[in-house]
């Protein structure tokens, strides 16, 4: 017998196994993980946040780029970071 389920990853996985087999003896077989669905951008999009929180002095701002890249090229991360007057350790804090 067969029975085909959607996880969201491995973690899931490892949850429903162990749970089948300790409450209902149940030892299960997982075949090896596919995506089944995945979402891009259809163009490119920015955002910028500007956090200015009173009474605090400092204000910092936040921006992001999506932009849709050939399909089968992955995930691809940038940064574009300027380190201006914070000192490196604090921006990797």
């Amino acid at each position: 017998d067969e029975l085909e389920i959607s996880l969201y990853g491995l973690t899931q996985k490892e949850i429903i196994q162990t749970l089948l087999e300790e409450r209902f003896s149940v030892k299960a077989h997982f075949d090896e993980i596919k995506t089944i669905y995945k979402e891009r951008p259809k163009k490119k999009v920015n955002k910028i946040i500007h956090i200015e929180v009173p009474p605090n002095p400092y204000w910092a701002s936040i921006g992001l780029t999506l932009e849709p890249l050939p399909i089968g090229s992955g995930l691809q991360i940038e940064s574009e970071i300027s380190f201006g007057y914070l000192n490196h350790s604090f921006q990797n804090a």
